[in-house]
């Protein structure tokens, strides 16, 4: 398919929804603006995903199991079907 993905996105904000009892396990709302993700296929700009043109929600899922460094443990964002639209 010679599709190229190129950059990152910009976080609006970042918020803490729950936090485990030991600290261990932290569950992070962000307002993510994904337009400044670049997409192109065979070398043209690549049709525009709708979902992304607007900030959504993504849900990041951290753990930190003992002895190791943070992991992502689970990403949810409108990828998964459902648009989440938040303010900045």
């Amino acid at each position: 398919m010679d599709v190229q993905v190129e950059g990152t996105p910009d976080i609006y904000w970042s918020r803490a929804k729950r936090i485990s009892k030991n600290g261990r396990s932290v569950v992070i709302d962000q307002c993510v603006d994904y337009t400044t993700i670049k997409t192109t296929q065979r070398g043209k700009p690549a049709q525009p995903v709708t979902w992304q043109q607007k900030p959504n929600l993504r849900t990041i899922t951290l753990e930190q199991p003992p002895g190791a460094d943070w992991l992502i443990y689970g990403v949810v964002d409108a990828s998964g079907g459902k648009a989440r639209p938040c303010k900045p």
